[in-house]
């Protein structure tokens, strides 16, 4: 059977990666564990935030007058809200850099 691995090189917090390989599935579950585990230790040490993904979805709340006007300039402009929040966004932070 082949080896199994994976590396992932975390950013933010401490900029290190993790690796871990297993031969088998149980092995490799093992060691992410113990890989996440070692990664956990070696922030707490340095008093570095450790890296937690994002999943791209966040709830937002709006006044009832700020979602009606911008679900208006959506539709307006044939966006869907999703995608004009987005671009909202960007053209923010990109005026805040």
């Amino acid at each position: 059977m082949d080896a199994f691995g994976y590396e992932m090189k975390t950013s933010g917090g401490s900029g290190r990666k993790v690796i871990y390989d297993g031969d088998d599935l149980a092995t490799l579950e093992k060691n992410f564990q113990g890989a996440v585990d070692e990664y956990l230790a070696f922030c707490e040490a340095e008093g570095k935030v450790p890296n937690i993904p994002f999943k791209g979805s966040v709830n937002v709340r709006l006044t009832k007058d700020l979602h009606r006007r911008a679900a208006r300039f959506a539709e307006e402009h044939d966006l869907k809200l999703n995608s004009m929040i987005n671009n909202a966004l960007q053209q923010y932070l990109a005026g805040a850099e």
